[in-house]
């Protein structure tokens, strides 16, 4: 496909009936519009009103933080299944002005997403152990049901399983 404004040469061999001489043409196709709806144009606009933005951006910390927010939103849409992908394509050149500034700071000590992860499964190995089931998240399921929607509940949940305990065996009740 041929964005707006864009243009190709295309090698066009006309062969003779002897299959020897032959002549070839080059052909030029355009996609031909308007000059303020050419890509080259629009990507220009783009590029100058981004780098306009960045400067009045620094000029008030208050424009700064509205024009991260901007730009963390639309990093965030394009996620988004069904989105044109021109939108796609705007928003991608926007990666170059990241103001994610966590590369650059000292280690503070906060768990990575790997730890907490971590931290989880050996919560439920030790729910798992301590209440003697042998599936740890049933234990958390369970415990959830019971505070929020009461015994009964937590324990139909409990019967479902196979080991077939109850919430007062649960909880050596």
């Amino acid at each position: 496909t041929f964005l707006y404004g864009e243009y190709h040469y295309i090698p066009v061999t006309v062969l003779s009936a002897d299959k020897y001489t032959h002549t070839v043409y080059t052909i030029m196709m355009m996609r031909d519009c308007p000059w303020w709806m050419k890509t080259a144009f629009t990507r220009a606009v783009s590029y100058w009103s981004s780098m306009l933005a960045t400067f009045l951006a620094f000029s008030s910390s208050g424009n700064f933080i509205a024009l991260t927010k901007q730009l963390q939103f639309l990093d965030l849409v394009t996620d988004i299944d069904g989105i044109p992908r021109i939108f796609s394509e705007f928003a991608k050149t926007m990666k170059a002005f990241n103001f994610d500034l966590t590369e650059w700071l000292p280690d503070f000590g906060l768990p990575s997403l790997k730890d907490v992860a971590n931290i989880k499964e050996t919560i439920v190995a030790k729910m798992q152990k301590e209440s003697g089931l042998t599936d740890g998240q049933l234990v958390i399921h369970a415990c959830y049901t019971q505070y929020y929607y009461g015994r009964l509940q937590a324990n139909r949940i409990l019967a479902f399983h196979d080991d077939g305990q109850n919430v007062d065996k649960m909880f050596k009740r």
